[in-house]
C-alpha cells in the first residue's frame, strides 16, 4: 500500500499505522490508493502545531497513545433503538458521511430549526472598541513589549484569514448543523525564505469529503487527515476518479462538537439533539394542514319528511331525493343525448322543495365546519420542545408574552444561552489557537521568542448581552440575601450592607445622607400636593408675621435654621428650587451617625 522508499509515504505509515486496525475509513482510504496523490508540503508542517498534549500522554500509566475507542454495541443506531417506529422518530445515522451531513442540512433547512440557529449566528460574532473580534490574551505577564506588539501584529494578520466579521455567522451555522469544520493552511514552501513566511491563507475544505484519523480518539489526538478529491471529465462532468489526499494535523484547521454517537463512531452536530422534535413537529404540521382540509367545509343537513312510511319505503325515498340532488343533467355530444352526471351539491345551489297541504316540509340545515380549527396547543408543545432542544429561551418565541414569564427564569434561560455562544467561540479559539502556534513556529518566532504553548490564549468577544445578565443576575441574588438578613431583627441592617453588598463605613455614611436629602425632598413634595405650588412663598410670609408678633418666629427659626435638621430653609422659602447643602450642614448630619460609625 505505501511505498516504504518514499519518506513523506514513510513518516505518514508511521503516524498512523497504529490507527489502521480501528478506522474502517482510513482502511478503505489506503485500499483505495493513498499513494496516488502525495502531500508535498507534509513535512513543512511537521514539527510545527501543539505538542504538548501528545508529549504529556507519552508519560501516561498507559503507556501509549493507542486508545483508540472501540465501537459498542448499539451500532449505528443512534440510542440503540430498532422498530420501526424509533426509525423515524429518532432515525438511524447512516454509514456514509456524506449521506449524514445531507440529513442534517435538511433538518437546518426546516424554518423552525433555522430560526432557531440564527439565534445562535446573530449572537456568535461581536466587536470590542477597536472593531476587533477575537482578541490575543497574553498569561505570561513577563513579555517585553516589543514581542507583545509584534505577536499582536502577527496574530490580527492570521486571524484576518478567516475574515469573522464577514464569514463568522456562516461558520457558526456550518458548525452547528454539519458539527465540523476544516480549513487548510496554504504555506508557500517554494524556498525557506517563502515558508518563514507563515501560514498566508486558507481554504475552506468540504466536511464530508474529510475524515479525521486519530491515534488517541478519546484524549482528541489526530495522526492525520484524509481528504477525498473527486476528478471531474472536462468535458462529459462525470466522476473519473477519487484521489485520498492525506494532510499533516497541523496543517488543517479542524473543530468539532465534541459529541460522539453512542458507537464512538462518528462526531454528531449540535443539531442532532433536536431530531425528535424535529421530526414531531413537521408530521404535525403537516397533520394539522390535513385536519384543516378534510374538516374545514361546511355541510348540508336534509330534514325529509316521509310521513307513515315503512322504514324501507322511506330508506329508499330519501336514497331517490339524494340522488336527485347529487346528480345533475348534461348533454353527451359524444352519445347525443342527455345524461345524468354526478355532482355534489355547491354552498352557492338554490333548492326549490315541493310541500304538500298539511305536511311539514323539507328542512336544510347548515352543519358547520370544524370548530376547534384555532386551537394550536398542542403545536406550541412541540415548537417549545424544538427550542428547549436546541437551548434557546422559549422567551424568543413569542416576545409578546414575556410579561407573563418569571423574570428569574427568563434571567437564567438567557445566561444559559449567552454560556453556549461562549462555548462555541472557546471551540473555534481552541482551533485557532493551534492553527497560531503553527504560524509562530513556521515564522521562526516561536523558538525566537522562546515562547511557551501556555505564553497565550485566545478569547471571542462574548455576546454583549452577556455581563450585563451576569451583573443581574448577581444584584438579584444579594437583593434575596439581603431581604431575607435584613427580616430577622437580630441582624443590624448596617451589618447586612457591609456582608452582602460589600459597602465601607463611608459608602454606608453616603447612604445615609442620600436616603435623608430623599427624606427632605419627599417631604416638600407633600408640602406642594397639600397646600399647592406656592407653599414655599405662603410658609415664608407666615413665619414673617409670627416674628413680628413674638417669638414664634424665632421658635420656628430656630426649628428650622439651626436646629434638629441641620439645614438653612431660609433660601428654600424664599423661593429656591434645590436644597442647597453646605459642608457644615453635611457635617451637621454626619453627627446623628456617630454611634452608628463607632458600632461599625
Amino acid at each position: 500500500m505505501l511505498n516504504g522508499g518514499n519518506r513523506f509515504q514513510t513518516r505518514l505509515a508511521s503516524s498512523l499505522s497504529n490507527a489502521l486496525a480501528n478506522t474502517n475509513f482510513l482502511g478503505r482510504a489506503l485500499r483505495g490508493g493513498i499513494s496516488q496523490f502525495e502531500n508535498p508540503k507534509w513535512d513543512n508542517f511537521e514539527k510545527t502545531g501543539m505538542r504538548r498534549r501528545e508529549a504529556l500522554l507519552t508519560h501516561s500509566v498507559s503507556g501509549s497513545l493507542l486508545h483508540q475507542q472501540e465501537p459498542t454495541a448499539y451500532g449505528a443506531a443512534y440510542g440503540g433503538r430498532y422498530n420501526a417506529y424509533a426509525n423515524v422518530l429518532y432515525h438511524t445515522l447512516d454509514a456514509e458521511k456524506s449521506n449524514r451531513i445531507y440529513e442534517y442540512r435538511l433538518m437546518a433547512a426546516f424554518p423552525e430549526v433555522a430560526n432557531c440557529i440564527e439565534e445562535y449566528t446573530d449572537n456568535f460574532i461581536w466587536e470590542d472598541e477597536r472593531g476587533h473580534v477575537v482578541n490575543l490574551r497574553y498569561t505570561d505577564e513577563d513579555l517585553p513589549e516589543e514581542q507583545v506588539k509584534d505577536l499582536e501584529q502577527e496574530f490580527q494578520i492570521f486571524v484576518g484569514h478567516f475574515d469573522f466579521k464577514n464569514n463568522g455567522a456562516q461558520m457558526c451555522k456550518d458548525y452547528i448543523t454539519d458539527g465540523e469544520l476544516f480549513y487548510e493552511y496554504l504555506i508557500d514552501n517554494s524556498s525557506p525564505e517563502n515558508r518563514k513566511r507563515g501560514i498566508l491563507g486558507v481554504q475552506r475544505l468540504q466536511t464530508e469529503l474529510m475524515e479525521a484519523v486519530y491515534k488517541d480518539k478519546i484524549n482528541g489526538i489526530v495522526g492525520a487527515f484524509i481528504g477525498r478529491n473527486i476528478v471531474y471529465n472536462d468535458q462529459t462532468k462525470n466522476q473519473v476518479m477519487i484521489n485520498n489526499v492525506p494532510y499533516h494535523p497541523n496543517e488543517i484547521f479542524h473543530i468539532h462538537s465534541g459529541t460522539w454517537d453512542p458507537s464512538g463512531e462518528w462526531v454528531i452536530p449540535f443539531i442532532e439533539r433536536a431530531r425528535k422534535p424535529y421530526v414531531q413537529l413537521s408530521y404535525l404540521e403537516d397533520a394539522i394542514v390535513i385536519y384543516r382540509l378534510v374538516r374545514a367545509p361546511e355541510r348540508l343537513i336534509f330534514d325529509i319528511d316521509t310521513g307513515n312510511m315503512p322504514p324501507h319505503e322511506a330508506e329508499a325515498y330519501i336514497q331517490s331525493v339524494q340522488q336527485e340532488y347529487w346528480r345533475s343533467k348534461s348533454f353527451d355530444l359524444d352519445k347525443a343525448d342527455i345524461i345524468h352526471k354526478f355532482e355534489p351539491q355547491s354552498m352557492l345551489d338554490a333548492f326549490f322543495l315541493a310541500r304538500s297541504n298539511g305536511m311539514e316540509a323539507v328542512k336544510i340545515e347548515q352543519l358547520a365546519g370544524g370548530q376547534n380549527l384555532g386551537q394550536l396547543d398542542d403545536l406550541q408543545f412541540f415548537l417549545k420542545a424544538l427550542y428547549r432542544a436546541l437551548r434557546i429561551p422559549v422567551t424568543y418565541l413569542n416576545e409578546d408574552a414575556t410579561a407573563a414569564v418569571d423574570p428569574s427564569s427568563t434571567l437564567r434561560d438567557e445566561l444559559r444561552f449567552a454560556k453556549r455562544i461562549i462555548g462555541f467561540q472557546n471551540k473555534f479559539a481552541q482551533g485557532l489557537r493551534d492553527g497560531f502556534i503553527t504560524h509562530l513556529k513556521l515564522t521562526g518566532k516561536y523558538d525566537e521568542y522562546q515562547l511557551k504553548e501556555t505564553a497565550f490564549e485566545i478569547k471571542f468577544c462574548p455576546p454583549s448581552n452577556y455581563y450585563e445578565l451576569r451583573r443581574k443576575q448577581a444584584i438579584q441574588l444579594d437583593a434575596t440575601a439581603f431581604n431575607a438578613i435584613v427580616g430577622n431583627d437580630c441582624i443590624s441592617k448596617s451589618w447586612a450592607m457591609k456582608r452582602v453588598w460589600g459597602l465601607t463605613n463611608a459608602e454606608i455614611k453616603q447612604n445615609q445622607r442620600l436616603l435623608m436629602i430623599d427624606a427632605i425632598n419627599q417631604w416638600k413634595v407633600e408640602q406642594a400636593k397639600a397646600n399647592g405650588p406656592y407653599w414655599e412663598t405662603a410658609a415664608a410670609l407666615a413665619m414673617a408675621q409670627g416674628g413680628m408678633e413674638g417669638g414664634e418666629g424665632g421658635d420656628m427659626g430656630g426649628d428650622f435654621g439651626g436646629g434638629d435638621m441641620g439645614m438653612d430653609m431660609g433660601g428654600d422659602f424664599g423661593g429656591g428650587d434645590d436644597i442647597d447643602f453646605s459642608d457644615d450642614d453635611l457635617d451637621s448630619m454626619e453627627s446623628d451617625l456617630e454611634g452608628a460609625e463607632e458600632v461599625l
